[in-house]
C-alpha cells in the first residue's frame, strides 16, 4: 500500500539587461506536502514507513547571453534569402 505522491511547485522568469539577461526564481514544494509512505504485507512480515523530509527548495539563477545576437539574425536571413532564390530556379 503506498499514498498518492505530490507536490506544489511555481517559478517566474524576467528578462532584464534589454533583454540580454534572464533572472528567475522558483520555489519546489510550496505546501510543504511532498512525504512518502508505504505498507508491506507479506507472510509473517508487517513493515512500513513513513518520510517527509526538507522538500521545499528556494532557486535563484541568472542567465546573460553572451555574443552579438545581431549576427545570427542576420545570417539566418541571408541563409533563408538563399534557400528561396535556389528554389526559385
Amino acid at each position: 500500500m503506498t499514498v498518492p505522491y505530490y507536490a506544489a511547485n511555481a517559478g517566474v522568469t524576467m528578462k532584464v539587461l534589454k533583454e540580454q539577461a534572464v533572472l528567475g526564481v522558483s520555489l519546489s514544494d510550496i505546501l510543504y506536502t511532498e512525504r512518502g509512505q508505504a505498507a508491506v504485507y507479506y507472510t509473517n512480515q508487517d513493515f512500513s514507513f513513513k518520510r517527509r523530509g526538507d522538500s521545499r527548495i528556494l532557486r535563484f539563477s541568472f542567465t546573460y547571453k553572451l555574443g552579438d545576437a545581431s549576427i545570427a539574425k542576420k545570417k539566418a536571413r541571408e541563409n533563408a534569402s538563399k534557400s528561396e532564390l535556389e528554389r526559385a530556379q
